[in-house]
């Protein structure tokens, strides 16, 4: 057996090293993938959504301007679902929000469904520099377009696209 190598040559001389093999063809590939991904995606911004306790993150939110506004792109698991006769709604909120002096607009209303997940795009032209906050109510199916119901995700931070 010749001990020379060329820098071509895959040498595995322990258990081990098969498996260090194997794993990086599986990194390999999960970065190709993931990159293609990103590659697909929209450049826009991306938030991730929490419940007003500051529990763990339940979901996402991505924002891509368009013509006519932004596309926004929810990605929601582990959001109860909606009982009968209610709906979620995505409400962008401006800074002095109150349910007596509304500051929000709406971007739509949506359902999670039984296995706790929701993936759905709305759209909005709303001037988020002047509705920086994201709010998800859960409100009674009714037609009343004002909220009332209970926030139960948002997002609080701040630098969106201007």
């Amino acid at each position: 057996m010749s001990t020379t190598r060329s820098r071509h040559d895959v040498r595995v001389s322990e258990p081990n090293g098969a498996l260090t093999v194997v794993a990086a063809i599986v990194v390999l590939a999960a970065g190709l993938v993931g990159g293609v991904a990103a590659f697909n995606k929209p450049a826009g911004t991306t938030a991730l959504l929490r419940p007003p306790n500051g529990g763990p993150v339940c979901g996402s939110v991505h924002l891509h301007r368009t013509a006519s506004g932004f596309e926004v792109d929810m990605d929601l698991s582990g959001v109860a679902p909606n009982p009968p006769g209610s709906t979620y709604e995505c409400w962008f909120v401006g800074p002095s929000d109150s349910v007596q002096h509304p500051n929000r607009v709406s971007a739509g209303t949506f359902r999670v469904d039984a296995d706790a997940r929701a993936s759905l795009r709305m759209m909005t032209s709303a001037d988020l520099k002047r509705f920086p906050i994201i709010g998800i109510t859960l409100e009674t199916d009714g037609g009343n377009p004002a909220r009332h119901g209970v926030k139960v995700l948002g997002w609080w931070g701040s630098g969106w696209m201007s």
